[in-house]
């Protein structure tokens, strides 16, 4: 056995008095712990559930694995998961990466903080606040099994991280019972799906597509005769580096980012793009073939590793396959620039088909298809124009290219989608709803 939270739903009432002792006790700025409420318009369709949640410091958690700092760390008297606040960079990897949305960002110093446990509590024989502030005893701490089973709650966010929880109460509750039941309508307004996209991190964006472009230009040189501009290709790499700084709350900290490299991904983008910098820059400098061939493998490896920082906090199956990739949309741009048209047409046609299928699965997002059509468009029309021969070095269709996959890599933001309880929650009601209607 061991320790941790244990919070039955039947018995909370939402009142909020678990997140006023947390933040009393330990005068917060930001609520460490929220109450999620699944069907807070009291639909007469649904049941009406309150979630008390906060950080379940997991016996495998994925802000410490993840975070480039080593902000995070595992207190091993109590099992607590705590945040050094003087590491914290405000990059904001460990929300990407928790799926029970424990970190909070304080817009005041640009940093993060969550739940510690109480530990000071727990080192002198106590409870955490919240649990001894609950009135119903909905929310205690104390012995949980090894294994609590928590599957059985669909709107418990699962990614193996195995959380000091323990789930209790009645996974399939009943919805509201109306009597008489004539007296308010049945039909349920539509719900709005919650979604974590990132896709307001313009420079998050153009960090990534500019190391594409960058990547790509070095590839297309070491595989044809076609030459590019040295400073070009320098230019896009080192304005890569200086945007990704934007993304950071604490930008004199941004040394701190190679502190975790063998556990984080994104402290191994850093370090990657670091290598392939100084490789690259020397091999345009030199101008040698040898260089520059290593300066590609870099540089293709590098991207790679830039997905992987999406692919660790995005662990769906459908991401891998996204058209905008760092490591196909550098591939498909040094293809294009060296003119090799049989790498070209795999590649884009790769795409092409990914595009299409998003397109066509995204229905509930409505907003995004003239987007998504524009950039099939685009790669569509690149294609044909080079079916017919016009040369790569033509400036509107080198233009219209870049355009394409630029938006493709926007669109890539908006797909990222690492698994939340908002959306767990919003899908649980949706779901629900489909199955009250016979969908």
């Amino acid at each position: 056995m061991r320790r941790g939270f244990i919070f039955n739903h039947d018995l909370c009432t939402g009142c909020n008095a678990c997140s006023a002792g947390c933040i009393i006790e330990n005068r917060w700025s930001v609520k460490p712990r929220l109450i999620y409420q699944i069907n807070p318009g009291a639909l007469c369709s649904i049941p009406v559930v309150g979630l008390s949640m906060a950080c379940n410091h997991c016996e495998k958690p994925a802000c410490l694995y993840g975070c480039p700092a080593g902000a995070f760390y595992k207190k091993a008297t109590t099992g607590a998961i705590l945040l050094d606040e003087s590491k914290c960079l405000g990059c904001n990897y460990c929300t990407w990466n928790c799926p029970y949305d424990s970190p909070k960002k304080e817009t005041s110093r640009n940093i993060f903080l969550k739940c510690n446990l109480c530990f000071e509590l727990l080192k002198d024989g106590g409870n955490p606040a919240c649990a001894s502030a609950c009135p119903t005893a909905a929310l205690q701490y104390g012995e949980i099994p090894e294994k609590p089973d928590n599957g059985r709650y669909s709107w418990m966010p699962d990614k193996n991280l195995d959380p000091s929880v323990a789930l209790r109460g009645n996974p399939s509750p009943e919805p509201l019972r109306i009597i008489p039941n004539d007296i308010f309508s049945h039909d349920n307004p539509p719900l709005k799906e919650s979604r974590k996209n990132i896709a307001g991190e313009w420079s998050l964006a153009l960090f990534s597509f500019l190391s594409a472009l960058s990547a790509g230009m070095i590839f297309s040189q070491a595989i044809s005769d076609h030459v590019i501009n040295n400073f070009l290709i320098l230019s896009c790499t080192i304005l890569a580096g200086i945007v990704s700084l934007l993304h950071l709350g604490k930008k004199l900290r941004a040394w701190r980012s190679l502190t975790n490299i063998l556990k984080s991904p994104l402290s191994r983008e850093i370090g990657a793009y670091i290598v392939y910098l100084l490789i690259s820059a020397s091999a345009l400098y030199k101008e040698n073939s040898g260089l520059i061939i290593t300066a590609a493998v870099a540089g293709l490896v590098y991207l790679i590793i830039i997905d992987s920082v999406y692919t660790f906090a995005d662990r769906r199956v459908r991401l891998l396959f996204h058209s905008g990739q760092t490591f196909l949309t550098g591939l498909l741009i040094g293809s294009f620039l060296s003119g090799m048209t049989a790498s070209f047409y795999f590649i884009g046609s790769l795409k092409l088909v990914s595009g299409i299928w998003y397109m066509i699965s995204d229905k509930d997002y409505p907003g995004t298809f003239g987007f998504r059509f524009l950039r099939l468009a685009l790669l569509f029309v690149v294609m044909m124009i080079m079916i017919k021969g016009i040369p790569v070095s033509d400036p509107l269709m080198t233009f219209i290219f870049i355009m394409g996959e630029m938006i493709d890599r926007i669109l890539f933001y908006y797909d990222f989608d690492p698994v939340n309880i908002k959306t767990t929650i919003s899908g649980y009601t949706k779901s629900y709803l489909n199955e009250k209607k016979g969908y």
